[in-house]
């Protein structure tokens, strides 16, 4: 339950980070890399 809400708040932050930054598609790349080591 514990991560499902981390990811949740993740994702929300994620999608206001891309709309107002408009991030390539390394930059989420990078991203995705730093959440599967994190884990």
């Amino acid at each position: 339950m514990e991560r499902f809400a981390t990811d949740m708040i993740f994702g929300m932050s994620w999608s206001i980070m891309v709309k107002a930054g408009g991030a390539s598609a390394r930059w989420q790349d990078a991203a995705r890399d730093l959440i599967a080591g994190g884990r």
